[in-house]
């Protein structure tokens, strides 16, 4: 059945609401977002060709993913293609159906698949006949077995074919109205306003007879019906018409009734969302209850109770990092997640009481507010008194006692701290994106879109979900070239070609290509430039890439963390005669470790099981020679100093520190010999950073204040560092 909206008569304003059906015949190509009546639940993307047909396809990898597609009218045949993903082109293994539902509860099975879905070849064209009767059409990930999972492209659904018995029809403009759905009208206070129905027979040969509708729910009264045809013949259509007076402003609900002779659809059913005036009546109460199940350095997740009496409309929520949200929504305008009011953006819309906002970083405060609101369209009204409101402050990291056992002043650290690190889970590189982008580096933008940045460039690169390399690629930061595996990514995949720790997305044209496999160094001559990125000759007229300040730290923790990570597993590695390794040191303390970096290295670990030792401690990279992998007994020069051991008074400032020990209240005092910029760490004994920030040092006394009241008792070590040299000073935490 075909069940439409019908046109609305002057000074009449209908919005319409997401009736969830998909009008038949309806397909998708898992391309942007899925059409009305389609749902993707634990689904991802492919991009590979050998798994597409147009890119990119659905991918379902555990037991209860599935692609469900609820539709308005009588389906046919369901066509599509279907093939099987797994590791080296081994046998597929696992139950994946292909099912139908009258009610969208009970599950019918079109066709199994058992061990035999096709992994070679590309994905192959399948198709099942459905049944007239039902409503729901799924593809359903029954029994998955590790390491094969299936992906699904190019579905569509036909309508069934016409039928001579009588079967009703509802119409507007093209837009189905489904049994049961809600259509959204607005009408001037004391004024009528009419609206028409039209239905259809769509049967070939029988009459379809229609009786008086009849109105029903709590504004009933503000609607007559003006005329109904007695019958309809078969492939006519005729228009019932109505008139909606509002008495007042504000909502008015009912529901329309429509007898008819329809063998499964009689009566047919319209419910009303009506509007008086303007906007919908407001809520008279917020939201309750909001709490954080989970707060990580990565991922926070809020829910709370939903208003009494309920929210039609449902929740605004809104986020703003570092102080309270103040800004408030406007009636009547229509929010979609990514938007931005004032400085708060929008993080959640709708009747759901739970959500997970993108763009989660360490040690970082968020606040939200959620609102109310009644109606849909220009006609919200949102509830702007006391929001509910709540504030969760992330963890700095997950280290927990992850570094038991690995001592820095042993001679056995380097090979303590390989493996600490190795082995470790693999995520194939093909599976970047649906992990990395999809669930930590993209960002929720305006106009329902997603953004990244380029690691190298500083590029925002704005793209509809969902995300595909056509424009990115997946930079090895530690090149390919360079692994003593090479090449790692043939016959099979090398945990170290797929190693997210060294992975970050870069604009391919602009920023993979000019890279290369050149070594990253400082450019005094430029070539080609994109952005903060350039290609060119250093000082000794080597030719290096040299990426944004931003990135420079995390580029240089993520090549030394290779070579750390895999030596002695089948293969001798280091940091390549070509690349400088005192850049790197030198870029790794001048770009320290920041909240979004700590937030990454908890979420790699989440996934992949290890972490950057880099990240957590910024003293580690002083114990390794990173040119034979051997350690570093008693560093000494800068800025390399031995930290927490021997104290150096550089040339350039003294610092004295007070009260020691205390509560955790530092006062520092700086004698400068000139104006310089320096770097502040504090790191407890295990050399994890547990604070930092960037300092202008003036020349003659500076003073600055330090607060560890948050931090256990114990001894800290206070690290100021200019590019050339540093101060050390411990801290004792007495509570």
């Amino acid at each position: 059945m075909k069940l439409k909206f019908l046109q609305v008569l002057a000074m009449l304003a209908v919005s319409f609401g997401a009736f969830g059906q998909a009008s038949l015949p309806t397909s998708w190509d898992f391309n942007g977002t899925a059409p009305t009546g389609w749902t993707q639940s634990g689904t991802v993307t492919y991009s590979s060709s050998a798994l597409v047909v147009v890119a990119p396809s659905a991918k379902l990898d555990n037991t209860a993913d599935n692609v469900a597609i609820y539709v308005a009218d009588a389906p046919g045949r369901v066509v599509y293609y279907i093939g099987g993903a797994t590791a080296n082109s081994a046998p597929w293994s696992g139950t994946f159906s292909v099912q139908e539902s009258v009610n969208g509860t009970v599950w019918t099975d079109l066709k199994v698949y058992t061990n035999n879905l096709t992994v070679s070849g590309g994905l192959v064209k399948d198709s099942v006949l459905s049944n007239s009767a039902s409503r729901y059409i799924r593809f359903y990930f029954t029994n998955k077995v590790s390491g094969s999972n299936v992906a699904l492209d190019n579905v569509s659904i036909a309508e069934a074919p016409p039928s001579p018995v009588q079967e009703i029809n509802v119409e507007y403009n093209g837009q189905p109205a489904p049994n049961g759905s809600t259509i959204y009208i607005t009408s001037p206070v004391g004024t009528g306003t009419s609206f028409n129905l039209d239905v259809e027979n769509a049967g070939t040969a029988n009459q379809l007879t229609v009786s008086l509708p009849s109105f029903s729910g709590p504004q009933q009264t503000d609607f007559i019906v003006n005329t109904y045809p007695a019958t309809v013949n078969a492939g006519s259509t005729d228009a019932v018409t109505f008139t909606f007076t509002p008495p007042v402003a504000g909502t008015r609900l009912a529901q329309i009734s429509i007898p008819n002779n329809d063998l499964n659809e009689n009566p047919y059913i319209i419910n009303i969302y009506a509007t008086g005036g303007n906007f919908a009546t407001e809520p008279t109460a917020q939201a309750t209850g909001l709490t954080f199940p989970t707060n990580k350095t990565f991922r926070v997740k809020g829910q709370f109770s939903a208003a009494s009496p309920a929210a039609d409309g449902g929740y605004l929520v809104l986020r703003k990092n570092g102080s309270t949200v103040t800004e408030l929504p406007v009636d009547g305008q229509v929010y979609s997640v990514g938007d931005y009011i004032g400085a708060a953006q929008v993080i959640a819309v709708g009747q759901g009481t739970t959500f997970q906002p993108r763009n989660i970083v360490a040690n970082t405060a968020y606040h939200f507010a959620v609102f109310s609101y009644n109606g849909v369209g220009a006609n919200t009204n949102y509830l702007t008194t006391s929001p509910l409101a709540g504030t969760v402050t992330t963890p700095l990291n997950a280290i927990g006692n992850y570094y038991a056992g690995v001592d820095k002043s042993n001679p056995n650290f380097v090979a303590t701290l390989t493996a600490k690190i190795n082995p470790h889970d693999q995520v194939f590189y093909g599976n970047y994106d649906e992990v990395m982008v999809n669930l930590f580096q993209a960002r929720d933008t305006t106009n329902g879109q997603k953004v990244i940045t380029c690691g190298y460039t500083g590029e925002e690169y704005i793209y509809d979900n969902p995300f595909t390399w056509d424009i990115y690629s997946r930079e090895h930061t530690y090149c390919h070239a360079w692994m003593p595996s090479n090449p790692a990514d043939a016959p099979t995949e090398r945990p170290e070609y797929d190693d997210m720790h060294h992975l970050y997305p870069v604009n391919f044209a602009q920023a993979n290509n000019p890279r290369s496999d050149n070594p990253l160094g400082e450019v005094v001559t430029t070539l080609q430039s994109y952005l903060d990125g350039k290609l060119g000759y250093n000082a000794n007229n080597q030719l290096v890439y040299e990426p944004r300040d931003e990135h420079k730290g995390r580029a240089a923790r993520a090549i030394m963390y290779m070579p750390t990570c895999y030596n002695g597993d089948g293969f001798t590695w280091n940091v390549p005669g070509q690349q400088d390794i005192n850049t790197l040191k030198q870029w790794h303390f001048q770009f320290p470790p920041d909240e979004w970096d700590m937030a990454r290295n908890d979420f790699i670990d989440s996934v992949q099981g290890n972490r950057n030792p880099f990240v957590d401690s910024t003293d580690f990279v002083c114990y390794i020679n990173f040119t034979n992998m051997t350690y570093v007994n008693a560093p000494t020069s800068a800025p390399c100093l031995l930290i927490g051991v021997n104290e150096n008074k550089a040339p350039e400032f003294s610092v004295s520190v007070y009260p020691v020990p205390s509560n955790g209240a530092f006062s520092v005092s700086v004698m400068a010999e000139k104006t310089q910029a320096a770097d502040v760490l504090v790191t407890d004994y295990t050399g994890r950073v547990v604070m930092q920030k960037r300092i202008n040092v003036v020349k003659g006394a500076n003073l600055y204040e330090i607060d560890l009241g948050a931090f256990d008792s114990g001894i800290y070590n206070l690290s100021i560092r200019s590019d050339v040299s540093a101060t050390t000073k411990r801290l004792v935490v007495v509570h």
